[in-house]
């Protein structure tokens, strides 16, 4: 009886880290990392005096929904594409200088996207084992940042696995493909006719920003276009 009693309450912390990582954007991977992490852990604890518990593994390919034979799809797959496409890459601009997508400034033409509502009330001990802790963790996922970068791809990676990455590299280039002939061509196109006629590329010898302020200033008419900045350069 206390194999399946902790049994259960290992499914119901996997379920619940879960269940809480896609209430949330892509950022939470890191908050679900390290849960999955936590449970893993106790599973490897509790082993040791229960040998009859069931794999880890299998814990997880159940609450994840992953056990089909043939199955190449997951919850945590599906809410990571879902997101990546409809969140992350129309709403957020990739910064080179920090190396991460950040969310530029909310406006009118990009609400949040729907998501699943929250676990209601969930008791701490399913989630890191005391309110102090979760309040800890919920602080360390925070210093990741509210740029999703090199830290929150490694957390995906290692939540997702090798095969769950590719999937997700498939569908977003799947994705993209589909972009270039109809939503992204229409505006290369009408940038094309809109440039210039005299533009051309200035000597090097201006030095970086001195060809930067030279594009500037031809651009300025098309740079201060504002259904750019809604649907393009945003």
């Amino acid at each position: 009886q206390l194999t399946v009693r902790m049994g259960a309450m290992l499914r119901s912390s996997v379920d619940i880290a879960i269940s809480r990582f896609e209430s949330k954007e892509l950022l939470a991977v890191v908050e679900l990392q390290a849960a999955l992490r936590a449970c893993r852990l106790t599973h490897v604890l509790l082993r040791e005096g229960l040998p009859d518990l069931d794999e880890f593994e299998e814990v997880l390919a159940e609450a994840n929904e992953a056990v089909g034979f043939l199955s190449f799809s997951s919850r945590i797959l599906d809410k990571a594409t879902r997101d990546a496409i409809d969140d992350l890459l129309p709403n957020c601009a990739y910064r080179q200088d920090a190396v991460l997508f950040d969310r530029p400034p909310p406006t009118a033409f990009t609400p949040p996207p729907e998501r699943d509502k929250a676990p209601r009330s969930t008791p701490p001990h399913l989630l890191f084992g005391t309110s102090p802790l979760n309040a800890e963790y919920a602080m360390l996922a925070a210093a990741a940042g509210t740029g999703f970068g090199p830290r929150h791809a490694e957390a995906l990676l290692e939540v997702l696995g090798e095969a769950g990455m590719q999937a997700l590299s498939r569908a977003l280039s799947e994705h993209l493909a589909a972009l270039l002939p109809h939503s992204l061509s229409s505006y290369v196109l009408a940038l094309q006719e809109a440039l210039p006629a005299e533009i051309k590329q200035p000597s090097h010898v201006y030095g970086a920003a001195g060809c930067l302020g030279y594009y500037e200033a031809k651009l300025l008419d098309l740079r201060g276009y504002e259904e750019l900045h809604s649907g393009v350069l945003h």
